[in-house]
């Protein structure tokens, strides 16, 4: 019986792209045996049946390293030309002596982590996803023969810059097998960021959507009963327009700007609409809290906050529900909230300054603007002419985005890594 080749993911563990990710390749492969280190589920919630996605869960850092191993392994550390790169280099960057001791420190105790608990799991092929300095630490100490891919997700190429990232990104991912990028904008910004030489390395591969989510808008795409539940449920109107602005509660989604844009509309348009912010995930407590305190003096525009996690039924419905929605965050590479609402045949307003390049490409339409003070006219608009939605949008996701064209290309990666 050939053995199957053992894949540890590293980085980030966030479910929500990797339960789709590997449990899809689960489900077309036997090849695999999948494990994980710090695997967060998104919803907070215990899930039993995302978590057997992965044959074993870890938390390295968990694991205490005494004192005593320590010093023994920086004293080693400090033996490798990777060492004085770095006390070198945060020297050149006028960090104190005592920020430079915690930093080697650091980078030490995860030689030690891996050497002693990651090395001897003899895995085949190490997967780092959310490419940023701290969380390709280990992939300072494997060995040429290991082979790994480095996976980038969007936000951390687009929003991490300085000299200590560019040292550190670019000193790891020399150790990569294979990087992976979603689009060919990201490829060109990674290029620009860290070298060409790494383009080699480089491969653009799509994440696996979530297919619970586009079979459910399937299935209620025209269930007004249960579209109407849903709407009841959260004191939506049942006979206004709904714009949905941003898809979680971060900040980067610009939603202030946008809102204060929304307010220029016209009144009666004002009262035809209700905005829809979905915050059941990401931002701190503060800004949430002064984004509803805002919300709370504005008496020309009704607002819903849902701040509930939705599962793959209740997204659909929400995907279904929001006529428009306004996407424009300070970066993003490829948003499966935008994607599952243009396959619901909704309208899309999108910034002109992501790399979206990839959906018109693959013929879906959705509308660019390339400043804020665009969203009043654009969302009139759509209002005025409701033609611009567009239902021609579904085939031409399903085409490009869909498990059965994104998993066979992750599941060709992964053989051509391991048999390398």
């Amino acid at each position: 019986m050939e053995s199957k080749i053992k894949i540890l993911v590293l980085g980030i563990g966030q479910s929500n792209f990797l339960n789709q990710l590997y449990g899809g390749l689960k489900e077309i492969s036997n090849d695999f045996i999948f494990s994980i280190d710090k695997f967060k589920h998104i919803s907070e919630e215990d899930d039993n049946e995302n978590y057997s996605i992965f044959d074993k869960k870890h938390n390295f850092e968990k694991i205490e390293v005494s004192r005593l191993n320590k010093i023994i392994s920086i004293l080693h550390f400090s033996k490798t030309s990777f060492f004085w790169k770095i006390f070198f280099f945060e020297l050149s960057q006028t960090r104190k002596l005592k920020g430079i001791r915690e930093k080697l420190v650091l980078y030490a105790t995860h030689k030690y982590r891996y050497e002693k608990y990651i090395k001897p799991l003899n895995i085949d092929i190490l997967h780092f996803h959310f490419c940023i300095p701290e969380n390709l630490i280990y992939l300072h100490f494997v060995d040429s023969n290991t082979k790994v891919i480095c996976s980038f997700w969007g936000s951390d190429l687009y929003r991490n810059h300085g000299a200590s990232n560019s040292f550190y990104l670019e000193q790891a991912l020399k150790k990569a097998t294979k990087i992976t990028v979603q689009t060919s904008e990201m490829e060109l910004v990674l290029k620009a960021k860290y070298g060409h030489f790494f383009a080699e390395k480089i491969q653009n591969i799509r994440f696996t959507l979530h297919p619970e989510i586009y079979k459910n808008i399937d299935k209620f795409k025209n269930d007004d009963e249960m579209l109407n539940a849903f709407k009841n449920k959260y004191s939506i109107e049942l006979n206004k327009k709904t714009i949905l602005v941003g898809h979680n509660a971060f900040s980067e989604n610009n939603h202030f700007k946008i809102i204060h844009e929304l307010l220029k509309l016209p009144k009666h348009l004002l009262n035809d609409i209700v905005v829809i912010l979905h915050l059941s995930y990401g931002g701190t407590n503060e800004y949430i809290k002064v984004l509803k305190e805002e919300i709370e003096k504005i008496n020309d525009l009704k607002f819903i906050l849902i701040t509930d996690f939705l599962n793959p039924i209740e997204t659909a419905k929400l995907r279904i529900i929001s006529n428009i929605m306004i996407h424009m965050p300070i970066s993003d590479a490829l948003s499966g909230a935008m994607t599952e609402l243009l396959y619901a045949g909704n309208t899309l307003i999108t910034a002109g300054w992501l790399p979206y390049g990839i959906l018109r490409r693959n013929g879906v339409q959705f509308l660019e603007i390339e400043r804020f003070n665009q969203i009043p006219f654009t969302v009139e608009k759509i209002l005025k002419n409701n033609d611009l939605v567009t239902n021609k949008n579904r085939e031409q996701i399903r085409a490009f985005l869909f498990p059965d064209t994104t998993t066979s290309d992750w599941l060709k990666l992964l053989k051509t890594v391991y048999g390398n």
